[in-house]
């Protein structure tokens, strides 16, 4: 996969890839679920890089396995998965990755 085009946003991808390797151990998700995190991630998941939305989404799902967590998200991701899985008329088609990784960051929520 191609990477970010910029340094910043380069700088914003790898930030990202390494917090949702971080998300996968539960010491570490506890952590970074207190902190408040989800708003800057749902932010990138509606942002224009998609590979960082990917990597958002994993994080998200790793942190909806706390139920308090969850709701959060459920609350703060909106219409942004709906729009990915299946963009109004006239928005852009997202990349089959991101199209995946929303649908199941939905189904976890029971969206």
């Amino acid at each position: 996969a191609r990477g970010p085009q910029s340094k910043q946003a380069a700088v914003g991808y790898w930030a990202v890839a390494l917090l949702r390797q971080l998300c996968m151990l539960p010491e570490h998700r506890n952590e970074i679920a207190q902190h408040g995190v989800t708003q800057h991630l749902v932010a990138l998941v509606k942002g224009d890089d998609e590979q960082t939305a990917v990597n958002a989404i994993g994080c998200l799902s790793a942190l909806a396995s706390k139920p308090e967590v969850k709701q959060i998200i459920y609350d703060e991701i909106g219409d942004a998965l709906d729009h990915i899985i299946t963009p109004p008329k006239g928005m852009r088609r997202q990349k089959a990755a991101l199209q995946q990784r929303a649908k199941q960051l939905q189904d976890l929520l029971g969206k």
